[in-house]
């Protein structure tokens, strides 16, 4: 049988006070004698009282939800099921839901969704919805970068593309690479747009040149085959850089049909770890980008709403067998 959940008049008559006094003690609100607060407070947890989350909700006004805007087709992806999880537990331990925001959603209706705040996962370039949600005044928190200006009531997680991005091309070219090829998501998302900027960036400090071949986010099998061939057909790379999920048994399966061998011709690394990669025959380097982290500090964000414009979640990056080449296969420097 299920025990009756303890209320503030159970508190009050065995602390001996008002349930009034129990509410100013509880909210921090109006006046109350220390002894009568410690009192009070020492009763809250001898009962194991818990505040009735739909109860408190009411009384501050507040749905007690946060919503979560992913793009289309997130779901296929590893990345979003983590940040979904991360969100979620931190969350959950303050009794408020994660309600999923379909990508269908039109402009003009996040604002009227009945959350207290919102993260968007993967915001586009131009997005109208950034807008939307400034002028509504609801807290948002943006991850994978932010807007050049950043309005009030909206805090970042960023990823450090650039430094994470530039230390993995470091690493190819620091084992053996020097006619680099990479596969990245069209700049229509944030990620695919600071991914270019990072490339642009090492490629202006190290004087090198990267083979760019774009795609959409919601890539296909065949789309994305056909890419990574375009690129490999000619012989030229000596390392593929594979810039979205779920696409490293793809490169590693079309780099054999051409007749390449990884990692003793083709080097091969993801800037977007994954469980598949490390079941391959040849297990890959990647980036670990720490979804679960970035959708945790995410819902920090929304529930302190700090001062500071948001967080930074650093990647690591995981050196696997696809890129053990020790030698170059091209001229030094």
């Amino acid at each position: 049988m299920t025990s009756r959940r303890v209320t503030i008049r159970d508190v009050a008559s065995a602390a001996g006070v008002s349930a009034t006094t129990v509410s100013h003690v509880l909210s921090g609100n109006g006046r109350v004698h220390p002894e009568t607060r410690a009192r009070v407070n020492d009763t809250v947890e001898q009962l194991g009282y818990r505040p009735n989350p739909v109860a408190a909700n009411l009384r501050r006004s507040t749905f007690g939800s946060v919503g979560l805007v992913l793009p289309p087709s997130s779901l296929n992806y590893a990345f979003y099921s983590e940040l979904m999880i991360g969100a979620s537990e931190v969350l959950l331990e303050e009794a408020t839901a994660l309600s999923l925001i379909p990508p269908s959603a039109a402009p003009g209706q996040l604002s009227e969704l009945a959350v207290d705040a919102v993260i968007i996962a993967e915001p586009r370039t131009n997005d109208p919805v950034l807008q939307e949600l400034s002028q509504s005044g609801k807290p948002t928190v943006l991850c994978e970068g932010s807007p050049d200006e950043l309005p009030p009531d909206m805090w970042t997680v960023d990823s450090d593309t650039t430094a994470s991005v530039g230390a993995t091309l470091d690493h190819l070219h620091a084992s053996g690479a020097r006619r680099i090829a990479a596969v990245v998501v069209e700049p229509v998302l944030w990620w695919g747009r600071n991914v270019l900027t990072a490339i642009d960036t090492w490629e202006a400090a190290t004087g090198r040149t990267v083979r760019r071949g774009i795609i959409p986010f919601a890539v296909t099998p065949t789309q994305a085959r056909d890419q990574i061939r375009a690129l490999l057909k000619d012989g030229w790379p000596d390392a593929l850089l594979v810039c979205h999920e779920g696409l490293g048994a793809s490169a590693l399966a079309t780099a054999h049909r051409l007749g390449r061998q990884v990692p003793d011709d083709l080097l091969v690394a993801c800037t977007v770890d994954g469980p598949d990669l490390l079941t391959l025959e040849t297990p890959v380097t990647a980036l670990d980008l720490r979804p679960r982290r970035i959708g945790q500090a995410a819902a920090r964000l929304v529930l302190e709403r700090p001062s500071l414009p948001g967080t930074t979640i650093h990647p690591e990056l995981h050196l696997r067998a696809s890129t053990a080449r020790q030698r170059p296969t091209g001229s030094a420097g």
